[in-house]
């Protein structure tokens, strides 16, 4: 333990008859360093008083073995090499015990299940569950087997080569789905747990472009692209010139206009001959008043009449009724026919529907207040044409093949770009702010 260096001055006479002054003028320093001395003991492997002789002291079994200092030379204290200060206080203390990890492993016991287990295992005996595990076990191995041979195969052959704009399909080509040219290259295996709609789009991704609009094409494919080229440009062009004789004015002068709205208003007004026709609207708005008027009321008698007979109608009605009803009892199987022949349309109907919705499922659909106008066909004519893909030059802009190839896939709705229909600004003067006003003022 360390001894208090405590200095004890002369003793103060000051009044003590309140805490606050017990609290100023009381000298609690000894007490503080031996309560400081406690907490280190604890710190550092527990308190020095509880402990035993076999933990304070210990025999050194070795000799302590001084180094002769050489002849003639005797080293000095600043010359002995100690560790820096930093070094020493990382030190570890051997008066303090390591720190354990806090988490508490609960001792395992086995219970009488496990022990029925390893019984089983140590005779032998395998269990359905073990059993079923290890033959899908054995099945997955087998199967890793054969993807990585097939993988090895792939790798051995080389990449397969295949003309891009073919007119047939694509032989011995493995889908991204199979896994074959995906695992050789990422050497990964696609994720199986994605959504089937995520996947499939409803319009392709990526639009193939004619094998006549490569910078290096064929004869023949370079004239099919200019053919087809012709007939879009002759089409906008009849286009064009039927909205014009639409929207075309009429040639027909001021004065001939004028005669032709006479002619036309004063219509049946004249006979061949010329003259007025007299039309007596007196007689005709008297025909008109009358027409849907009886002279006399109908009597008693005749209303009783009427009613009789309208019953009489009405209940021979309802025995024609009673009576088609009780006949199609015999009809069973026309209704049967009619009703399958209606279920067989019925059928027709809608399996065409489906097939022309799955005809449409690859098409773009309007979803939006215009239609989508695909662009026009990107060519160059043979004199434009260059032998090398260094000094080729694309005939349309990328951004605006983009935005039309985000339009064709439904991904943004067709848009119209009009420039200049803001209105202009009106500029007001005010009538309290006119000369004319301050004149009069």
């Amino acid at each position: 333990m360390t001894e208090s260096k405590t200095k004890i001055g002369p003793r103060k006479r000051v009044a003590k008859n309140r805490k606050k002054a017990w609290r100023k003028h009381s000298n609690i320093k000894d007490v503080e360093e031996f309560l400081e001395d406690q907490r280190l003991q604890q710190r550092t492997g527990g308190l020095v008083s509880e402990k035993t002789d076999d933990k304070l002291f210990f025999v050194e079994s070795k000799p302590i073995v001084e180094e002769e200092p050489l002849r003639g030379k005797r080293k000095r204290k600043a010359q002995i090499e100690k560790p820096l200060k930093c070094h020493r206080n990382l030190r570890p203390n051997p008066s303090i015990s390591p720190v354990h990890s806090p988490t508490y492993k609960k001792p395992f016991k086995k219970n009488k299940r496990t022990l029925e287990k390893e019984e089983a295992e140590r005779k032998g005996i395998i269990g359905p569950v073990k059993k079923q595990r290890l033959q899908s076990a054995a099945q997955q191995k087998k199967k890793y087997q054969q993807n990585r041979q097939e993988a090895v195969k792939a790798r051995e052959n080389g990449r397969q080569q295949y003309d891009l704009w073919s007119g047939g399909e694509i032989d011995n080509v493995q889908s991204p789905d199979d896994g074959g040219h995906f695992v050789t290259i990422t050497r990964k295996r696609r994720v199986k747990c994605r959504r089937q709609h995520l996947s499939k789009t409803p319009v392709p991704e990526s639009e193939m472009v004619p094998a006549g609009g490569s910078y290096n094409p064929s004869f023949e494919d370079h004239q099919n692209l200019l053919q087809d080229a012709f007939v879009e440009a002759v089409a906008c062009e009849k286009k064009e010139e039927k909205l014009k004789r639409w929207h075309a004015f009429s040639t027909v002068d001021a004065n001939e206009q004028q005669t032709n709205w006479l002619n036309e208003m004063s219509e049946g007004l004249f006979n061949a001959d010329g003259e007025k026709q007299n039309i007596s609207t007196k007689d005709g708005n008297a025909d008109d008043d009358n027409v849907g008027k009886t002279s006399k009321k109908k009597t008693r008698l005749q209303r009783q009449k009427e009613a009789k007979l309208k019953q009489m109608e009405d209940k021979i009605q309802k025995g024609k009724d009673d009576n088609i009803k009780m006949h199609q009892v015999y009809r069973l199987k026309a209704i049967k026919n009619e009703i399958k022949q209606r279920e067989d349309l019925m059928n027709q109907k809608k399996s065409k529907r489906l097939a022309i919705k799955k005809q449409q499922a690859n098409q773009t659909k309007q979803i939006g207040p215009h239609k989508y106008e695909p662009a026009p066909i990107t060519f160059k004519l043979s004199e434009e044409l260059v032998s090398s893909l260094r000094e080729f030059k694309p005939e349309q802009d990328g951004l605006k093949e983009r935005y039309k190839e985000y339009e064709r896939r439904n991904m943004i709705e067709p848009r119209i770009w009009r420039r200049g229909t803001k209105p202009n600004l009106k500029t007001v003067q005010k009538r309290s702010h006119r000369v004319d006003a301050e004149d009069d003022n």
